[in-house]
């Protein structure tokens, strides 16, 4: 089991974003009171849970400076799915059942389930071969934009079930497959920032834990 500074170290490693980085944002988004699973140090600390990872990750994945680690995961944290059909608009006072970081924290420990049998989509070969991607999140990054809406697309990881879950902050109701339906409902939007996170990447942060 992984604790907080191992967690911060597979993280940077499997982001590719400095080790310095991720744990100003894990430092950042502990002050917040129970935001990251935390007691004692050394052989005595905390494991970190898969929520724990989810928020880390997002805050590292989806902040465009460092000080933004908490508003960042405020913002992605609470995006609730999309709720869409083809023969019907979709209704907004339709309640989820789960917001974004409910449902990332669900499918990472169904890869830690399957820790033994991973598809070869979750195994970092060599820089040949394409990682698929497992989420992205999209945002506006201009000056003022914290107060703009969020978008994030889970895709299905091991199969089973909806292929792929868009999230987005409440009361949004287009559809949205990427920063271009983002940016046709967001018009002043201005710069967008669109991040993604590959199945090995995901599958690296899962199995330290």
């Amino acid at each position: 089991m992984a604790t907080s500074g191992e967690l911060t170290d597979i993280m940077a490693k499997a982001l590719g974003v400095p080790f310095e980085t991720v744990r100003e944002h894990l430092r950042n988004i502990r002050r917040k009171p129970n935001t990251i699973t935390f007691s004692g140090y050394g052989r005595s600390a905390a494991a970190m849970q898969p929520r724990d990872a989810v928020r880390l990750m997002l805050a590292v994945a989806g902040s465009q400076l460092v000080k933004d680690s908490r508003a960042t995961l405020d913002a992605f944290a609470k995006l609730q799915p999309l709720r869409h059909s083809r023969r019907s608009q979709p209704d907004p006072t339709d309640t989820p059942r789960f917001n974004l970081e409910q449902h990332l924290a669900w499918m990472m420990q169904r890869v830690i389930d399957r820790r033994s049998d991973l598809p070869a989509d979750y195994i970092r070969k060599s820089k040949e071969v394409t990682a698929p991607l497992a989420l992205t999140l999209i945002s506006a990054a201009s000056t003022g934009s914290q107060e703009l809406p969020r978008v994030a697309i889970a895709r299905n990881w091991l199969g089973g079930g909806r292929g792929t879950i868009s999230f987005a902050t409440l009361g949004w109701t287009e559809p949205v497959l990427g920063s271009a339906e983002y940016a046709a409902t967001v018009r002043d939007s201005g710069l967008i920032q669109e991040r993604h996170v590959t199945t090995w990447a995901i599958a690296e942060i899962a199995l330290a834990l």
